[in-house]
């Protein structure tokens, strides 16, 4: 029958993209945004109202990135 070997090729190809990257792998597009949406909402809900707190929150972000940046170019060479 060829259903089954279709299902068996699409089951193997699902097993392999889950081995490969996980469940997020797996996931449709419209889920993936779904996800994003809640958490930005869990974000903004999380961040402080103090524009003072909020700029150096910013500032640390910012020198988070900028050391991240450098860590990845050094294992890069």
């Amino acid at each position: 029958m060829i259903w089954k070997s279709t299902y068996a090729s699409n089951l193997y190809v699902w097993l392999n993209m889950y081995k490969s990257g996980g469940r997020p792998v797996l996931m449709s597009q419209a889920d993936e945004n779904r996800q994003r949406a809640a958490t930005r909402q869990q974000l903004e809900a999380s961040l402080h109202d103090n524009p003072d707190e909020l700029r150096a929150t910013a500032a640390q972000l910012a020198v988070d990135k900028a050391l991240l940046k450098e860590e990845l170019e050094l294992l890069e060479k």
